[in-house]
């Protein structure tokens, strides 16, 4: 299969493959395998057919992943873009970029068995982590639900009652006042019981420097999990978690982060084709004060309205496991209630002229039940029944509560002969509060998932299995939608001489029973998976699979969209060689996404642009994953991760969000043949660590991990413009971990994207075509303290 056939990019993968023998990814310590549960089952992952990534606690701690948002700095081939508390993954060519509303992401988030079905939640429970999963490619058999690209399993530890009574404290202090304490205690109370308590606080003064007001990006974050594990007997097991998490800092960036110049015809109209870069905020109420981040720099912003944001959830999740002759019973019940609420400068300036926010609430119900096969037999099974209900609110909202002056905006010809408004930002005329515009759009939804699947391993010879699967999805959907223009929200301003709102709860509120759009609709599909596994020798196996994946279609603005679905082809081989000093695995994939879902956007008569969701079109994706492992001598462990894409639109196309495209107005724009945004090229993750023992003095582990990335496209429309381009770039990190000789004390510094790349992870669109953006963390550097008893 063909990749990609430009010379650059063949020489950058010759270079990688010759760099990797002296660098590799931090994600491993040392060759040995982790036992994962990806397929329900306990496993080696060098003994599954299918491309995954596994990290344990050692692995995650070399490679600084502290949470989601650092999964592109582990794993070759995954892009990430936020946005506000969302986390937009894309993988294979995918993305999640609409996640509003009832979209989902098309990577899956399972945290302990249970999906997350927020973008937004996915970020979260990051704290006393034993392993974390990357499963690439649809899994449409055993998980079903929104796994369009691949799934992210997050499991926590357990209580062990084994360990004695046991703990670890770690308190790190690094770059922007930052303070991260993390800590367990694990107490066997008898022979069956058994506890655990894991806490984590954060607190820094924010990395987004605001000159009018607060930081963003500050932390006020606490997270607090107790486990009980109680196993009566060797057959069976219960297991509680109890998690709550409460997050009071300022959301990173989302309609009002730092301004990205926009693209312009010669007369000022935004084109994406335009010649001419405007860098001036075009938000009305701006007073259009500069907004160019390559003078300011891109973390630095001037905005009056930067409030704390108000994150709560809380997790109850019960797993109860039983052992009998020839199969294993697992059953996992869990609860959430979620609820985030945050507000953003509407003109994204330090004048007091309008606020966004942006709120969710959610409750969940899931239950899952499978049963394994165990033994020796040649026919391996897990087959199992899954259900949820989760019933939801959402509502964007803002205030304009001070008078602009929009008569000095001038008109243009839009090269069809028509006048049109230049967007440029206009100056408030009238400082005092004076509520003179408004808008809240709500949603409540209510979801119910079924599932029934099977999976089978049949050992057709001792080096030949087959494997099949199936699984019957359907999702159930209801909404009520309304706004304050069209009914299902009534308005209720307070007095002009009242303090200025801060919080839109007061003010809007929506009763569904008065919602003008109600709709219903019910998406079922049949996902499969197919393969075969072959084992070459002992040490080396080639397998090929096929299998699908299902997203169910949203409910937007009365319409209804299709529902989003995958197809996927690889074929890998996995070995390991040298007396187990090296491991080479290579994976090759064709994957096809229908029907996925784009933004459009509608401008109302009143000058209002909403913004919905429609199905786009398709995507193929085509590519090559090479992971590498070695230890060619003792205590010195290396890796790399490169992975390579040829993604392209097949027929696809989304609104033109600007006012004009190639000098003229034009509404839809046809993306055939263009590459997805988040679809690097090539991607490539190097480094490695050495570990030196110094006897009486411990032991000394430096560490590198370099990454490189293409250049790739962050719009969140899909439309390709130069403002929207990441350029390719390399990011190094650098670590020292001193243990002492009884392993009970450690100091680790470190130095994290020491080239101070600023990335650009996402580029949305809001009114009057401004760019909101949002970049990556900048260089960090810090010390931790840790002791374990």
């Amino acid at each position: 299969m063909v990749i990609n056939t430009e010379g650059t990019v063949a020489k950058r993968g010759a270079a990688a493959l010759f760099l990797s023998v002296f660098f590799a990814s931090t994600s491993y310590a040392q060759i040995e395998e982790i036992v994962v549960t990806a397929q329900k089952r306990s496993e080696l992952v060098q003994d599954m057919g299918l491309s995954i990534q596994a990290f344990d606690q050692e692995a995650l701690s070399l490679a600084g992943v502290t949470d989601v948002t650092r999964l592109n700095e582990a794993v070759a081939g995954v892009s990430f873009g936020r946005i506000g508390n969302d986390a937009k993954i894309a993988l294979r060519g995918a993305n999640a970029n609409n996640t509003f509303a009832d979209n989902s992401a098309i990577v899956g988030m399972f945290v302990d068995g249970v999906y997350k079905p927020r973008a937004s939640q996915q970020s979260r429970a990051f704290f006393d982590v034993d392993r974390l999963e990357v499963l690439k490619g649809p899994q449409g058999t055993l998980y079903g639900r929104n796994t369009l690209a691949g799934a992210i399993n997050l499991i926590t530890n357990a209580p062990d009652i084994d360990a004695g009574t046991s703990g670890n404290m770690e308190i790190g202090f690094a770059r922007f006042e930052a303070m991260r304490a993390t800590g367990f205690v694990n107490v066997p109370v008898s022979d069956e019981l058994a506890f655990r308590f894991a806490a984590l606080y954060e607190t820094s003064d924010g990395w987004i420097e605001n000159s009018a007001g607060q930081n963003l990006g500050a932390d006020d974050d606490l997270s607090i999990r107790a486990s009980a594990l109680w196993e009566p007997s060797a057959t069976f097991s219960a297991l509680l978690r109890v998690t709550t998490i409460t997050e009071n800092g300022t959301i990173p960036m989302i309609f009002g982060g730092p301004g990205i110049c926009r693209p312009v015809t010669a007369n000022g109209l935004t084109d994406p084709r335009g010649p001419n870069i405007d860098c001036a905020n075009a938000r009305r109420g701006s007073n259009g004060v500069p907004g160019d981040f390559n003078a300011v720099g891109p973390y630095d912003i001037s905005q009056d309205y930067s409030p704390d944001g108000d994150l709560d959830q809380d997790n109850l999740t019960l797993t109860l496991s039983w052992s009998l002759d020839s199969f294993d019973i697992k059953s996992i019940t869990s609860w959430t209630d979620y609820s985030s609420l945050f507000g953003d400068d509407g003109d994204h300036s330090p004048t007091p002229f309008e606020r966004f926010w942006w709120e969710e609430n959610i409750e969940s119900m899931t239950q899952e039940l499978t049963i394994s096969s165990t033994g020796d037999g040649r026919a391996q099974w897990t087959g199992g029944l899954y259900y949820s209900n989760d019933e939801s609110f959402m509502q964007f909202s803002f205030l304009r509560h001070t008078r602009d002056d929009p008569s000095v905006r001038v008109q243009a010809p839009d090269g069809n002969g028509t006048l049109t408004t230049v967007l440029t930002g206009t100056p408030v005329m009238d400082p005092t509060t004076t509520y003179n515009g408004m808008f809240a759009r709500a949603r409540q939804f209510e979801i119910d998932t079924t599932g029934v699947f099977g999976q089978v391993e049949f050992s057709v010879t001792d080096q030949f299995r087959l494997v099949a699967g199936l699984r019957y999805n359907e999702e159930d959907k209801s909404i009520s939608d309304g706004s304050n223009f069209n009914g299902g929200i009534a308005v209720s301003l307070p007095s002009a001489s009242a303090a200025i709102v801060d919080d839109p709860t007061g003010v809007f509120v929506f009763t569904a029973a008065n919602a003008p759009n109600h709709n219903s609709e019910t998406f079922d599909e049949v996902t499969w998976r197919a393969g075969f596994e072959y084992d070459v020798s002992d040490l080396s196996m080639l397998y090929a699979a096929a299998s699908t994946g299902f997203l169910s279609g949203a409910l937007d603005a009365g319409n209804i969209l299709e529902q989003q679905e995958s197809t996927a082809y690889e074929i890998g081989w996995k070995s390991t060689l040298m007396d187990n000093r090296l491991q080479l695995n290579v994976a090759a994939y064709f994957n096809e996404y229908e029907n996925l879902a784009t933004q459009f956007q509608e401008t109302l008569p009143s000058g209002l642009v909403v913004t919905y969701s429609a199905n786009g079109g398709n995507i193929e994706a085509r590519g090559l994953d090479i992971e590498l492992l070695a230890n060619p001598v003792d205590n010195l462990n290396l890796s790399a991760n490169v992975a390579f894409l040829n993604a392209e639109y097949g027929v696809f196309g989304t609104s033109n969000p600007f006012q004009v495209f190639n000098g003229v107005p034009q509404g839809f724009i046809t993306l055939d043949g263009e590459t997805p945004p988040w679809s690097p090229d090539i991607t490539i993750k190097l480094g490695g660590n050495y570990e030196f023992d110094l006897g009486q003095y411990g032991t000394l582990v430096p560490s590198v991990h370099f990454s490189y990335s293409d250049d790739y496209n962050t719009s969140s429309f899909n439309v390709d413009f130069p403002t929207a381009i990441q350029d390719a770039y390399t990011k190094t990190d650098l670590r020292v971990n001193w243990l002492s000789p009884d392993g009970s004390f450690g100091l680790e510094a470190y130095v994290e994207n020491i080239e101070d790349e600023a990335i650009l992870q996402r580029v949305t669109i809001s009114g009057e075509d401004a760019l909101p953006s949002n970049f990556g963390y900048p260089r960090n550097f810090g010390v931790k303290i840790k002791y374990r008893f």
